[in-house]
């Protein structure tokens, strides 16, 4: 009788001798031979092992995986139709609910409330009150100035709002001196407050306090005649108040900042100073500013713009008489509106500066240059004897490159700042003092 192989994971009859499973591969050479009357699994015969993959390719194992898929799928496709019919079914089972089950709204009650009748008011007599008793009113004391280095009686004057010497005989009395020239440094000077002189225009601007309550009608309505109320009617049935107006002391007026202009230039304009435009304009901001000059240091910063209005000492008039023309007057030279030299402000002088260094000359101007006029820059090498000039409206100049000495060694520099006329370029004026600083050459020493 011929005996033979039975794989154990397909179940392929295989020959005897045969290593493996011509099927499936699967190793042969411990699996027993078998007659065909053995062929049949007897109880006690070997199985496959599932903990080492040996059923992966039986055809049993391969149909319950997939019966066990489906079976799954259905269950989860069974939980999704039931989540989206919940919903449909709970509005089934609302709409059916009988409208007969609402039950009906309470009654209302009623409650009768009894009403007073207001008592009419009682009339009562009406009592002028009598004019009030004038209080007297305090006088101001007189502007106290404590005397510090630089300081002269005429400026003390002028720093109290005064604008005319009109005052100083009654100020030498106040104080028992007998010449301008006696005042003390620490002494208290006592100077009269100017008279202050009422503002016109304030007691003419007059509005409407409030509404016309009895028609109401709005203030602007009425002064147009609207609803037939006419504007002297509500002028009679209103309070009137005025609008407050900067009520200025005498000598005090307005500026108003031009384009290009600074606070130096409007202080030399009105021969002022800038501690005096600080305490006349406490609004603005004097950053960084040196009092005990004049145009406040060259670290003194205001920002102004155009348009800005500003508090001056007002120039006082002066009367000019109306001379007698002979024919040999000399025509009017041409009106410039540059009232003085420009200010320096930077570098400082004796400033000493490496050869690879930018070196930026900063000035103020003390008024607005003409249409013609124009800012002057001469810088002098004193070491060599070379002079450099160029023409700017800029309030500020970069020295060129070429301006440097090609020598090793530093060189000396002066500069200042003028104003020309284009059509005159060699005749500057308004020149400022100079200034000294000092540059190294371009060339490196070995």
């Amino acid at each position: 009788m011929t005996s033979f192989k039975i794989c154990p994971i397909c179940g392929t009859r295989a020959h005897r001798s045969a290593p493996v499973c011509a099927t499936c591969g699967a190793s042969l050479h411990d699996v027993p031979e078998t007659s065909a009357r053995a062929s049949r699994p007897v109880v006690g015969a070997p199985q496959p092992d599932r903990r080492f993959g040996e059923i992966d390719l039986s055809e049993n194992e391969v149909a319950r995986r997939g019966g066990l898929f489906f079976v799954g799928l259905a269950i989860l496709a069974l939980a999704l139709l039931a989540v989206l019919a919940f919903p449909l079914l709970q509005k089934v089972m609302t709409g059916i609910e009988s409208p007969s089950t609402a039950s009906p709204p309470p009654p209302s009650l009623t409650v009768a409330v009894e009403t007073n009748t207001p008592l009419p008011a009682p009339v009562m007599a009406t009592v002028t009150p009598p004019p009030p008793t004038p209080m007297p009113t305090s006088t101001p004391g007189p502007c106290l100035h404590v005397v510090v280095p630089g300081d002269d009686l005429i400026s003390i004057i002028f720093n109290c709002g005064h604008r005319s010497l009109d005052v100083m005989p009654q100020v030498l009395d106040l104080n028992s001196l007998s010449s301008p020239e006696l005042i003390q440094l620490g002494q208290e000077i006592q100077v009269p407050w100017p008279t202050p002189t009422p503002d016109g225009a304030a007691a003419a601007r007059w509005v409407l306090a409030q509404d016309v309550a009895a028609d109401g009608v709005t203030a602007e309505a009425a002064s147009l005649g609207n609803n037939g109320v006419s504007g002297e009617q509500v002028f009679s049935t209103q309070t009137p108040f005025s609008l407050p107006t900067e009520t200025l002391l005498p000598g005090i007026g307005f500026h108003i900042v031009q384009p290009d202009e600074s606070m130096v230039s409007i202080a030399y304009q009105y021969r002022t100073n800038a501690e005096t435009l600080s305490q006349l304009n406490p609004e603005i901001a004097f950053s960084q500013c040196d009092f005990g000059l004049d145009t406040g240091g060259p670290r003194c910063v205001v920002f102004l713009i155009a348009g800005q209005q500003i508090r001056v000492p007002a120039p006082t008039p002066t009367t000019t008489l109306s001379p007698t023309l002979s024919g040999s007057e000399t025509p009017t030279p041409t009106y410039t509106p540059t009232f003085n030299a420009p200010s320096l402000i930077s570098p400082p002088n004796r400033t000493f500066f490496l050869r690879n260094e930018l070196i930026t000359l900063r000035w103020i101007g003390t008024g607005i240059l003409a249409e013609d006029e124009e800012y002057l820059v001469v810088v002098e090498d004193m070491t060599s004897g070379a002079v450099f000039k160029a023409q700017t409206r800029e309030l500020s100049f970069i020295l060129p490159g070429d301006w440097q000495s090609a020598a090793p060694e530093p060189h000396e520099y002066r500069w200042s700042i003028g104003v020309v006329r284009i059509a005159e370029p060699d005749d500057p004026q308004y020149v400022t003092d100079p200034r000294l600083f000092t540059w190294e050459g371009r060339v490196e020493t070995s």
